[in-house]
This record gives structure tokens, C-alpha cells and sequence, in this order.
């Protein structure tokens, strides 16, 4: 100890205090550190979810504009009595069958596959305003069991980048060749144009 103006001072701890020390810099290192990660982790989920919501917005417009397509009465999409779900994803439209479509999303983004994965037939028409019920067997020689409406139901799938997006939906098709009877009943009990 040395007396250095009327106070005393002590020469290692005065080296002591000249700097930081090694385990002030590993703390300011560790927290540094932490605060990185959790930001990297942020800046990742963010673009996982965008990546997400890009994908489902992709799904649900070509399933609208899919389901929009096959409500037509146009081509391949004229109405089909007894319609049944093609044997393979990609089998090509028959004259029981709509076709499928796949394709590149705008961008070329990725790929989608829209078709439909199955076929109800409406059973039961209520005049009185009830339930309508559905069938998924149909004879097309038995009158009246294909009376003009099917319930499709169409799937989407959307690959963008490694992941596949699918989104389900169900649309009720019209024979646009019959003439609506009694206001509120739809009948095509010959299955043959009207």
C-alpha cells in the first residue's frame, strides 16, 4: 500500500478495475448469443409461416377455379350420369368420369393436382322443404336413381418448394339439359337429355 495525497491505494486492485475481466466478457458474450438465436428463430418461423400461408392461398384458388371449371357444362365437364372416380389420379376424363387437372401454379411457384375424389347422387327431393339425402350408388339403368344432381367432392393438392398443401371441397353439379319441374323439384328419371 502507498499513501498517495492523504489516501491510501492499493496497486492491484487498481489494475484490477483497469478493464473487463474474463467472466464479464463471457456473460456479454452468452448474452449476446441468446439474443441472436432468438431473433434468428423468429426471422425462421416467420418464414416458415409465410411459406405456409402461400401455400393454402395457392390450394384454395385453384380449388375455386377447379370447382368453378367442373360446374360448367362445357367439353368434359358436361353433366354424367352416374358419374364415377377415375381408377387413378391422372386417368384421363371418360364419359363416366371428370377429368382431372394439374398444372404449374403462375410463377412456377410449384405444381398442383386437382380431381374428383368422389360422387354422391341426390336420393331424396323434398317439396315440403326437408332434408334432401344423398346416395353414392347408382344404377344408370334404374329409373330415377341418377335424378340430375351430384354432389362432387374435389381435392387440391399444392407442392410449393418441399412441402403439399391439400384442401377438400364439395360442389353440387347440375344436368343443365333438364328443365327444373314443379318450381322446386329436380327430376331426370330417364337419365337422357331433356
Amino acid at each position: 500500500m502507498r499513501h498517495v495525497g492523504g489516501r491510501t491505494q492499493s496497486k492491484g486492485r487498481e489494475e484490477a478495475e483497469a478493464g473487463e475481466t474474463l467472466i464479464e466478457i463471457l456473460v456479454t458474450l452468452i448474452l449476446m448469443g441468446t439474443a441472436v438465436i432468438g431473433i434468428l428463430a423468429g426471422i425462421a418461423s416467420v418464414l416458415h409461416l409465410s411459406d405456409i400461408n402461400s401455400r393454402r392461398t395457392h390450394v384454395g384458388n385453384t380449388a375455386q377455379t377447379f370447382a368453378e371449371q367442373i360446374k360448367q357444362p362445357v367439353l368434359d365437364m358436361v353433366y354424367k350420369p352416374c358419374a364415377t372416380v377415375p381408377v387413378s389420379p391422372t386417368a384421363p376424363a371418360t364419359t363416366t368420369t371428370y377429368p382431372p387437372f394439374s398444372g404449374t401454379l403462375p410463377g412456377s411457384a410449384g405444381t398442383y393436382t386437382a380431381r374428383v375424389t368422389n360422387v354422391a347422387y341426390i336420393n331424396v327431393i323434398s317439396a315440403s322443404g326437408g332434408t334432401n339425402t344423398w346416395t353414392s350408388s347408382c344404377t344408370p339403368t334404374a329409373a330415377g336413381t341418377d335424378r340430375g344432381l351430384q354432389r362432387l367432392t374435389i381435392q387440391v393438392e399444392v407442392t410449393i418448394g418441399g412441402g403439399t398443401t391439400t384442401e377438400t371441397l364439395s360442389v353440387v353439379k347440375r344436368d343443365a339439359r333438364c328443365n327444373v319441374q314443379y318450381s322446386s323439384l329436380y327430376v331426370n328419371t330417364n337419365q337422357g337429355p331433356c
